[in-house]
């Protein structure tokens, strides 16, 4: 912008009014350009993309399809903020990290677009060009902000750092490289009952190495960080003992699975998850409801569907040997109707954790018939998912647990009359000792 400022100067200076003019076009223009293709700063330091992901040219574009630009879309954003320690001392290079909501949520796509690290004052900046979630990827509390506008007061705070050389190795011992892998941690500066901390994606190099210089003092938990990877062997460490691990990727069948509908149609909208004994995978289903993902041979999987309309589907399956391969995987969704449960007119308010249970029987004794309510809009009711015959909810808190028959769509919650209604449950620690009978 000095540059043009200076010229416009000139400009005015030899010819007048016809300067002015011409100042005010090329700075609309200059603008315009910038807003069009301006991007971040990008360390190239573990940033490395993911397999099959474009990889954006100098001018900000790349060879997939650009997407079209709403009003929404065509916003620039500047994001600026600090990255510090509980007591306030500035974190100094960490990778403050921003994705999409089109990359995240409907792409399942968890690497980044953008990424910056912190200066020796902890600071950062990073200009973005549409609405998505900001986070540290070593982690930090929040765990993101959702970003939908521009900022300039933006705080992440986590503990001290401890540095951890982690290395990815086949079957054979063979180094891996290009794996993604992430991690979770408590952070001991947040409340109890707080829900851990997720980080990464960090990538392994020819080597199968990577190194995270400011990975959290403490417990940590390594999975996976990628569709179509082979499983992962999950790992814990500790970083206050341990200055590095070896993760090893686990021999694996091809999975070929589809998600339906109870009536046997495609779901399309929709995140599946299995778990195993010793890991996790995650994928997201495409537009005819098909999905792959590699698994480990001969474990019992949890596989977990969740979707915005159906509920969510929990199911078991042991998974054949590693040469009878490819899987051919059914899950099909259950046939469920929606609930609203209203609480009493009597003073007892909603309360987003003690939204109630859905259960009900069923003829699989694999299929887990269980759906978690939620707080609905107006704040006065829950909105459930319940079987199609008589089915149960579960509540806690301030109501009482019902039976809701069969051609019920709507019911009101009565107020538990137990003399421990009410009570706030508070964890303490210590010790104790049973007496009884006189016992000493």
């Amino acid at each position: 912008m000095r540059d043009v400022a200076v010229g416009g100067a000139v400009a005015v200076k030899r010819h007048g009014q016809y300067g002015v003019l011409a100042l005010g076009i090329m700075a609309v223009m200059w603008m315009v350009w910038r807003a069009m293709v301006a991007v971040p700063e990008v360390d190239s330091v573990g940033t490395v993309p993911a397999s099959g992901a474009e990889t954006p040219t100098a001018g900000g574009s790349s060879h997939a399809p650009l997407p079209i630009r709403t009003h929404a879309a065509a916003a620039s954003f500047v994001l600026s903020g600090v990255v510090q320690t509980h007591e306030g001392a500035p974190v100094d290079n960490v990778q403050v990290v921003f994705r999409s909501h089109a990359r995240l949520e409907y792409a399942g796509d968890w690497d980044a677009e953008h990424r910056v690290r912190t200066d020796p004052a902890g600071r950062f900046l990073m200009r973005v060009s549409e609405p998505g979630y900001l986070s540290v990827a070593e982690g930090a509390a929040p765990s993101f902000i959702e970003i939908d506008a521009s900022r300039g007061d933006i705080v992440f705070q986590r503990g001290e750092s401890c540095a951890l050389d982690v290395s990815v190795v086949d079957a054979q011992d063979q180094p891996v490289s290009g794996f993604l892998f992430g991690f979770f941690y408590r952070d001991p500066g947040l409340p109890v009952g707080a829900v851990g901390l997720p980080s990464g994606p960090f990538v392994t190099d020819e080597g199968g190495r990577y190194r995270l210089q400011h990975a959290p003092c403490g417990a940590l938990q390594l999975q996976s960080a990628a569709e179509g990877q082979d499983p992962m062997e999950s790992a814990r460490v500790d970083t206050w003992v341990d200055q590095s691990i070896t993760l090893r990727v686990l021999a694996s069948l091809s999975v070929d699975g589809v998600l339906l509908d109870a009536d046997g149609d495609p779901v399309s909208e929709a995140g599946i998850s299995a778990r195993w004994s010793s890991g996790v995978t995650r994928v997201r289903v495409g537009a005819d409801g098909r999905f792959q993902m590699k698994l480990p041979p001969e474990e019992k999987i949890w596989f977990h569907a969740a979707t915005a309309s159906l509920g969510t589907l929990h199911l078991s399956r042991l998974s054949p040997a590693l040469g009878e391969g490819p899987w051919a995987v059914a899950l099909k969704m259950l046939a469920v109707r929606p609930v609203t449960a209203r609480c009493p007119d009597d003073g007892i308010e909603c309360v987003a954790r003690e939204a109630p249970v859905c259960v009900w029987e069923g003829p699989d004794p694999e299929a887990r018939r269980r759906q978690d309510c939620w707080m609905a809009d107006d704040g006065r009711s829950y909105g459930c998912l319940c079987g199609p015959a008589a089915s149960q909810l579960l509540c806690s808190g301030h109501f009482e647990d019902m039976v809701v028959g069969a051609d019920v769509t709507e019911v009101t919650l009565s107020r538990d009359r137990s003399s421990l209604a009410g009570l706030e449950l508070q964890s303490v620690r210590g010790s104790a000792i049973l007496l009884g009978n006189g016992a000493a």
